[in-house]
């Protein structure tokens, strides 16, 4: 990773039982979109290969960081998910790719997290 400032998604991820989802976005068409892929990848694949960069103590932990490493760019282009840290793809199930711009902070969704076998 490059020295300096971190870039971030212009969105809030959240790991629910069912999937990844956009709990909230700049973009207010996003939220409720499950995230298929992110980068080509499947996103379950790309929350697996961020866990090493996660500072943890226990699963819940991890649970609650890694979707918001899945919004940092830098950390996606570690992991393969994306080659510029200015922007991604995300594909959200039943819709086309969609590309988003990396920017400043996103306000705070409020979320409740479920335990998901396999992270």
């Amino acid at each position: 990773m490059r020295k300096g400032a971190l870039l971030r998604l212009p969105l809030m991820l959240w790991s629910f039982e069912e999937g990844l989802y956009v709990v909230d976005s700049a973009d207010r068409g996003l939220i409720g979109k499950r995230v298929a892929a992110i980068g080509g990848l499947p996103a379950a694949d790309v929350l697996r290969r961020l866990e090493p960069y996660v500072s943890h103590d226990n699963a819940e932990q991890l649970l609650w960081a890694l979707p918001f490493y899945a919004t940092m760019t830098d950390f996606l282009a570690a992991v393969g998910a994306t080659r510029d840290r200015r922007e991604t793809v995300l594909d959200f199930e039943v819709e086309a790719a969609v590309k988003a711009l990396a920017s400043g902070p996103t306000r705070r969704a409020e979320a409740r997290p479920t335990r998901r076998p396999g992270y």
